[in-house]
């Protein structure tokens, strides 16, 4: 996978115990999926755009 081949913005978020960008499983939703993010130089690239993208919609902005 290469940041060209995803878009951080249009995934189907709807599984907590998979990556939205690269399908990989995750052992838990939250911890475990910024363990996941952090391991992955694309899903962190994808998931930091996703939240660059996100935050003007949250009104105090997203704290991780």
């Amino acid at each position: 996978m290469s940041e060209s081949d995803i878009d951080p913005v249009d995934v189907n978020w709807d599984d907590p115990q998979e990556c939205p960008w690269c399908g990989d499983d995750i052992e838990n939703g939250g911890a475990g999926f910024m363990d996941h993010v952090r391991a992955n130089p694309e899903c962190r690239e994808a998931f930091e755009a996703w939240q660059e993208t996100v935050s003007n919609d949250i009104a105090r902005g997203w704290m991780a």
